[in-house]
């Protein structure tokens, strides 16, 4: 199958695909036209030419010149020559169809003549005589038509113009480049003959590989072999796109043509010996004779492009000439070499490379001696020899893939197993901390509560024993920080919180937790000089804290007199810091060393002033965490300064009132030499109040004992326990304790789990959980707020922080539980406001000639004013109107109950006096401490009369409209509620058409103005003089206009009940 394929190939490209017998015409014989036979005439004028002169005849012309080069400067004397080739034609020839000269190689102005007759013309020429256009043709072909042909001799005459040929040029006539291949033959033949498929697919190919390799070398720098394979590559795509028929047809002047194809010569040597050295020696350098054959071809390129055309055949001569020994001797040497070396891949590209040396050898030789008339070979053996390496070096990437593939599958091995490494390095850690914070917390703990609470008079030096008990387990705390810090930072599992943050109140606090660090025998004071108006910062609030820590105490530490400054400004979009001293500074030599991981500079100056030489070092790369940079400016003995930036917030600051759980605790432990707080009389703040019930969950008994120490002294009563069973048996429902204290590491169930466990049975504000434990990490935090804790503590902790959260959750869960209270108290309160609102009439403004217009406005959101109406019938309706003593939900349920009796008492409604009587029976030690007062009204329609009493209640209003009269009406009557008896009377009032009646109660008459005058009585008389004549539903407006102009702020509360209904009268 491969023999038929590559065929198949080959056709495709040669365009020789064979057709079947019926569709190929019979076969014809070319007419061939030897040279031999030629007579060549050097002529001085163009004219026709049908025979051959006599003093050509017999005179046989040396081998035609190869020459296809012309350009003579400017003047230079053109010359004409008439080549004559005589020939016998068949009659056969002259019944074919479409017959055509081929010239394989002809160059600058030209034409061809038949029997004396122009069958093509390529002559340009101006008024002078000189060629306008030169044209080097590689091939042509001339069309014949057969009534042109005679049977038996005919004459061929071929004019060609140029310049005159140099003496010292041994081509006799310019624009032949062959000696052998001109014929008449079938115009299809030769159309086939001269396809331009293979070239056109060379061409393609040079420049496909030029570039893929050209991409492969983009993508690996470190094979520089493809970067000179695709050169050259590149190279001979130059070279035979200026040679392809293509440009020649489209291009009329040739010259900047044939220069850039003599460009490209040169450097193919070159190129492909160092693709060949870089592929074999890829780590070596380049050989010193390549270094110099590069140059002088480099040299020779240069002179293709500026020597003058008319000269630069010589300058091609010499070239061949030096070129041809080196392409003969170089490659084949330096191919010896590498297989006698067992290079790799050696004898593959040796192949490879012999095809493509034989073949451009053989092209180089034929150019110089014109031994036959062909194509040139080196296409073909390019062909070849670029399918070879691109095989060859597809093998190679493919076996280094398959290396590489082994390579990662073992990389991921041992990655792997690092993990399990790293995993085991962070649960030794982890433990490890955990189980040196455990004795640590017990002895900084006990050592604090031995100090608060002395059970005798200890003395300074029992004191002082304290303190340094209390300061070396802190600095060892420190440390163990520091050593997780580090291992987090340089794993890169260290995660940020950012907010924005106000970096002026970070620093007082700082300076705060420092200054007892202070040596109190130096004069050293702790200045915060950064602005207020400072724009927020974006960072972590625990770690920005830890950065000014580590840098002031590492000031304080080596500054004995002076000052320690921090200041701020903006720089761009960051906020740079300054922490400057005036300390003993620091060499230049060590700056740099001294933000190394356990780096302390000198060894004098370390062993006199100690530390571990990582505070440093994690401030930085903190800084760089957050985005910023620090540098040193410092000299010996004058002080140092400290810079690093933080990016500037576009958020809003939060409030450090608000501070995350743990903020200051590694700040704290940091600042561990000689730290002590404020006392803060705690203890008697606790026993100012009821016994607090504290829940301690350890598994260890010292950290209970440590708890109970700081906590008991403190007012709080304790019960411990050492796993969750134990916990469990302290939260029964009816004596749980006011707040847990949990440890992270229980046996059995683990603290996270025992929280869970918890919260299923108490929300956060039933009973607070704060977590207790020696691990510090984000993700603990995280789980340990995520399993329901209210708070989080690390291990070891102070004894006033400790006693301040505890303080801090009992004082949220006891507002939470007034919160809880209040919540209940306002759902009641809506309940009762809905009740009163549904007492109220639903009144239609207008009926049974009445206009009727209520308004009710309560002191809190309900109120104890009421009133009702009832239609009795087509003549009578009865208006009441009362209030209640007091206010609020008490109020609003007795007026609930007036509502009641109200109806409950309508058997009466037409008597008044003992409407009222009767509702005082039923209200008759119902309202408890609480009475009511009322007005009762009827309006008898057909007697037009008002008929009204009263229980206590203030005055009824009438407007008499003829006469333009107010008059006030109360008849005797005692409050409603109290008393068996309220002894009310009748008062019967007529009334006419327009008049109106009014309703009220004291809260209305009793308003006081800003100056506490009371003035609500005068302004509601003048409301109802004023609002004559204007609509039933303008008067609660032109009410308020008159309390504003007496000087009543209607924007405060009122301080009682309003409550008032208006009824106009039409007969």
């Amino acid at each position: 199958m491969r023999i038929p394929l590559l065929i198949l190939l080959l056709c495709l490209f040669t365009g020789c695909i064979p057709g079947s017998a019926e569709n190929e015409p019979h076969p014809y014989r070319p007419i061939d036209l030897s040279v031999l036979e030629w007579f060549a005439v050097q002529k001085s004028e163009q004219t026709p030419f049908d025979h051959i002169p006599d003093n050509a005849k017999g005179n046989l012309h040396p081998p035609i010149a190869l020459n296809r080069l012309f350009a003579a400067p400017p003047g230079e004397r053109i010359v004409h020559f008439v080549i004559y080739c005589p020939f016998n034609a068949t009659a056969h020839d002259l019944h074919e169809p479409a017959l055509a000269l081929h010239l394989p190689g002809v160059g600058n102005n030209w034409s061809v003549y038949l029997n004396g007759k122009l069958i093509h013309n390529d002559i340009h020429l101006n008024a002078r005589g000189i060629p306008r256009i030169r044209r080097t043709r590689m091939r042509a072909t001339v069309p014949i038509h057969p009534n042109d042909l005679r049977e038996g001799e005919n004459l061929l005459a071929l004019h060609i113009v140029g310049e005159a040929p140099n003496e010292w040029i041994t081509d006799d006539v310019p624009g032949l480049f062959f000696e052998q291949g001109f014929r008449i033959d079938r115009l299809i033949d030769l159309e086939r003959y001269r396809s331009d498929s293979w070239e056109f697919a060379l061409i393609v190919l040079f420049i496909g590989f030029g570039f893929y390799h050209l991409i492969i070398y983009f993508r690996r720098p470190q094979d520089s072999f493809n970067l000179y394979f695709s050169l050259f590559t590149l190279a001979l795509f130059l070279y035979y796109f200026t040679r392809s028929r293509y440009l020649y047809n489209s291009i009329e002047d040739t010259e900047y043509i044939t220069r850039t194809e003599l460009f490209s010569l040169p450097f193919l040597t070159p190129l492909f010996l160092l693709f060949l050295d870089s592929y074999f020696r890829p780590d070596d350098y380049r050989p010193l004779w390549l270094k110099i054959l590069m140059g002088v071809e480099a040299f020779f390129g240069v002179l293709f492009l500026i020597t003058p055309f008319l000269y630069i055949n010589v300058v091609y001569r010499v070239w061949l000439f030096l070129h041809l020994p080196l392409i003969l001797i170089l490659p084949p040497v330096y191919l010896t070499i590498v297989n006698l070396r067992r290079y790799r891949d050696a004898l593959k590209m040796t192949l490879s490379v012999m095809v493509l040396y034989v073949t451009a050898s053989w092209d180089m030789i034929n150019a110089v001696f014109h031994i036959i008339s062909m194509e040139p070979l080196f296409r073909y053996g390019f062909f070849i020899f670029a399918l070879l390496p691109v095989v060859t070096m597809a093998n190679r990437f493919v076996s280094a893939f398959n290396y590489l593939d082994r390579v990662n599958a073992e990389l991921d091995r041992k990655n792997n197993a690092l993990l399990e490494l790293d995993r085991t390095k962070d649960i030794f850690l982890a433990t490890t901390s955990h189980e040196l914070r455990t004795p640590l917390h017990g002895i900084i703990g006990i050592s604090q509560a031995l100090k608060a609470y002395p059970t005798h008079n200890a003395d300074p030096e029992t004191i002082h024993q304290l303190d340094t008990i209390i300061q070396s387990a802190g600095r060892l705390t420190a440390l163990v920080d520091e050593m997780l810090d580090i291992s987090l930072i340089k794993t890169g599992r260290l995660k940020l919180e950012p907010h924005a943050l106000r970096l002026k109140p970070i620093a007082d606090q700082v300076i705060g937790i420092l200054q007892h660090t202070v040596p109190p025998e130096g004069d050293l004071r702790l200045h915060n000089k950064i602005p207020t108006q400072l724009p927020a910062i974006h960072g972590d609030l625990d770690r920005v804290q830890q950065i000014l820590i580590n840098l002031t105490g590492n000031a304080i530490k080596f500054t004995r007199q002076g000052s320690v400054t921090l200041t701020a400004g903006v720089a761009g979009d960051m906020v740079e810091v300054c922490v400057a001293d005036t300390g003993i500074g620091i060499p230049k030599h060590v700056q740099e060393k001294i933000f190394e991981n356990f780096e302390r500079g000198d060894h004098s100056i370390a062993n006199r002033y100690g530390g571990t030489g990582l505070g440093l070092s994690i401030a930085r790369d903190l800084v760089e965490k957050h985005g910023g940079a620090m540098r040193l400016e410092s000299r010996p003995g004058e002080g140092s300064h400290f810079y690093f930036t933080l990016p500037i917030s576009r958020e809003d600051p939060i409030d450090l009132i608000a501070t995350p759980p743990g903020a200051f605790e590694r700040g704290t432990s940091a600042a561990n030499a000689g730290l002590q707080f404020n006392q803060i009389p705690l203890v008697a703040q606790a026993r100012e109040r009821s016994v607090a019930a504290v829940l301690a969950v350890d598994d260890e008994p010292v950290n209970l004992q440590v708890i109970s120490s700081l906590l008991k002294p403190a007012g709080y009563q304790v019960l411990e326990a050492r796993n969750a069973q134990e916990a469990l048996a302290h939260l029964e429902p009816e004596h749980h304790p006011d707040i847990l204290l949990l440890d992270v590491m229980l046996p059995g169930m683990s603290g996270y789990e025992f929280c869970e466990l918890v919260r299923q049975r108490y929300a956060p504000h039933e009973l607070p959980i704060l977590i207790l434990t020696a691990r510090g990490r984000i993700e603990d935090l995280v789980m340990g707020f995520q399993a329901g804790a209210n708070d989080y503590l690390r291990k070891p902790f102070e004894r006033m922080e400790l006693l301040a959260r505890v303080q801090t959750l009992l004082a949220l869960k006891k507002a939470t539980d007034e919160q809880q209270k209040l919540i209940a108290l306002r759902k009641e309160l809506n309940i009762a406001k809905q009740i009163q609102q549904s007492i109220l009439p639903e009144i239609k403004q207008e009926r049974n000639y009445l206009h009727i217009q209520p308004y009710y406005h309560p002191y809190d959101d309900i109120g104890g004013d009421f009133y009702e109406i009832n239609f009795i019938n087509a003549n009578h309706t009865a208006i009441m109107i009362a209030d209640v003593a007091g206010h609020g939900v008490p109020a609003a349920l007795v007026a609930a109950m007036v509502k009641i009796a109200f109806w409950a008492a309508r058997e009466y409604a037409l008597e008044p006096p003992r409407f009222l009587e009767k509702m005082n029976e039923l209200l008759r030690n119902q309202a408890g401490n609480q009475f009511v007062t009322a007005s009762y009204v009827v309006l008898d329609y057909s007697r037009k009369m008002v008929r009204m009493a009263s229980a206590g209640h203030v005055p009824v209003i009438i407007h008499h409209s003829d006469s333009d009269t107010i008059r006030q009406y109360k008849g005797r009557g005692r409050i409603i509620g109290w008393l068996n008896e309220i002894n009310s009377e009748e008062i019967q009032v007529p009334v006419k058409n327009g008049d109106r009646l009014f309703l009220c109660t004291d809260g209305l008459l009793e308003i006081r103005n800003r100056d506490l005058n009371i003035v609500g009585e005068s302004a509601f008389l003048d409301a109802i003089h004023k609002s004559k004549g204007a609509g039933p539903t303008d008067f609660n407006s032109i009410l308020f206009k008159e309390m504003q102009a007496s000087g009543v702020d209607l924007q405060k509360p009122f301080e009682d009940d309003l409550a008032y209904v208006a009824v106009h009268i039409k007969w």
